[in-house]
């Protein structure tokens, strides 16, 4: 890969500064929230691995991590598996990754994506220990603990899971939408039930699904000073 793609890398949500530790929604967020705080800012643990199922709101967690490391100062970045497997192939990962080995804190998200892809996997391990003999943080997530995951490169699998693990529990519906008026109200929208449940029986439950919808309707408000309204968003999201 030549030095010029790598930074083609979407950013997009890595600089989502709404996501922060305190709009994070979950069934036990204070808890989640202050293990990883103390993980990250206070016993400074080398690796830690963020476990969660579609839905939990981990990407939201990991980019709050992102923000809250950038807000103190630290050399941080947030990385996507899945983005960067859009820009790279599997075998550019290793040269990919090199890069992004000079943070202080590097986020790597959604690391499934590299499962049972031998050139994915091995480039991860090596991520991990430049990481480790550096003394630098690693911080990653995935939809499951390592012990049920399918990475097959057995030294990988037993990185993954010497660290500190935490576990992001599912999101119920009712959390979702919470969570969703309460970002709507933030950016001074008026979500009321009717138009909050018409998006929830329309659009995928995943919580990152949801916010895109908001984000939508946010948008073209802006552009159309119309009220929330469900035929106004069946226009919008062309539903």
């Amino acid at each position: 890969m030549s030095r010029k793609a790598a930074p083609q890398l979407l950013l997009g949500l890595g600089f989502r500064k709404e996501f922060t530790f305190d709009n994070f929604v979950s069934v036990s967020s204070s808890d989640v929230v202050a293990r990883l705080r103390s993980a990250v800012f206070d016993s400074q643990e080398a690796f830690v691995y963020l476990a969660g199922g579609s839905g939990s709101g981990k990407t939201h967690l990991s980019i709050a991590l992102l923000n809250a490391a950038l807000d103190n100062g630290k050399n941080a970045y947030y990385l996507s598996a899945r983005d960067i497997l859009s820009v790279a192939a599997g075998n550019e990962l290793g040269s990919y990754f090199e890069y992004f080995q000079d943070y202080d804190l590097l986020v790597l998200d959604d690391i499934d994506a590299f499962a049972s892809n031998p050139a994915c996997e091995q480039a991860l391990f090596n991520l991990y220990n430049h990481y480790r003999d550096l003394k630098q943080q690693l911080v990653v997530s995935a939809r499951v603990v390592p012990i049920h995951s399918e990475f097959k490169l057995p030294d990988l699998r037993s990185r993954l899971g010497a660290g500190l693990i935490i576990n992001v529990d599912a999101l119920s519906d009712e959390d979702k939408k919470s969570a969703l008026v309460s970002r709507a109200r933030e950016r001074g929208m008026t979500l009321n039930s009717e138009v909050l449940n018409y998006i929830f029986s329309r659009s995928s439950r995943s919580l990152g699904a949801l916010l895109e919808v908001l984000d939508k309707l946010d948008h073209a408000q802006l552009v159309e000073k119309r009220s929330l309204t469900v035929p106004f968003v069946k226009k919008v999201l062309d539903w």
